[in-house]
């Protein structure tokens, strides 16, 4: 199974936040992905003096890695990061966009030893055609689901 993973390297970036609104952890979040993080993540917990907070934890290519902590540091109110460099396999994907019965949607494909093992629709396009078509988010999602395992042969 290693075998079939491809090795990268990744930082990760993260600080504790005790004093942010859901609203500021939301434009954080989408400032942080457009300027080019992998993943962000933000974590419930408890800090010192029983305060709720929030671990934020970004997943960063190197080169991203220190100006994704600059802009971190300036867009809250953290006085500090913490930067770890790791390894990471990964299965290799592909998005391609194929005609579906519910019309053009964008799929992420996962490929283990060049074969596609899983397939799921992107939410954005998910979305859209729901809009479009009146029907429901969750049954959009799930006709593409199915369609996209028979038209990739998959099983489950």
């Amino acid at each position: 199974m290693a075998e079939e993973l491809e090795r990268d390297e990744v930082v990760v970036v993260e600080t504790n936040l005790d004093n942010v609104t859901g609203e500021q952890l939301g434009d954080l979040l989408d400032r942080l992905l457009v300027a080019g993080a992998l993943d962000v993540s933000y974590t419930a917990m408890q800090m010192k003096k029983n305060r709720p907070a929030t671990l934020v934890r970004i997943i960063a290519r190197p080169a991203d890695a220190e100006r994704l902590a600059a802009l971190l540091v300036r867009e809250t109110p953290t006085l500090g990061v913490r930067l770890q460099t790791m390894q990471r396999l990964i299965a290799a994907r592909q998005s391609v966009t194929v005609a579906s019965p519910l019309g053009p949607v964008a799929v992420k494909l996962k490929l283990l030893a060049g074969q596609v093992v899983a397939a799921a629709p992107e939410y954005d396009d998910c979305a859209r055609i729901a809009t479009t078509t009146g029907l429901p988010l969750g049954e959009v999602m799930a006709r593409l689901d199915h369609w996209l395992h028979d038209h990739y042969g998959l099983t489950q």
